[in-house]
């Protein structure tokens, strides 16, 4: 994987370009998947009632 620093922003954020190979690109896109589905579990608990 290459990371590259295309600009930095006045607000403080960047911009970066990052290449990866497709064993990589599969990779990082399981681990959001993953992510995101357990961050919708706990955000979901707030909406069920005590069982």
């Amino acid at each position: 994987m290459k990371v590259e620093l295309l600009k930095e922003h006045e607000d403080g954020s960047a911009t970066f370009m990052i290449d990866m190979n497709d064993e990589e690109k599969t990779t990082f896109l399981c681990l959001g998947m993953v992510t995101a589905l357990e961050q919708g579990i706990e955000d979901a608990k707030k909406y069920v009632g005590e069982t």
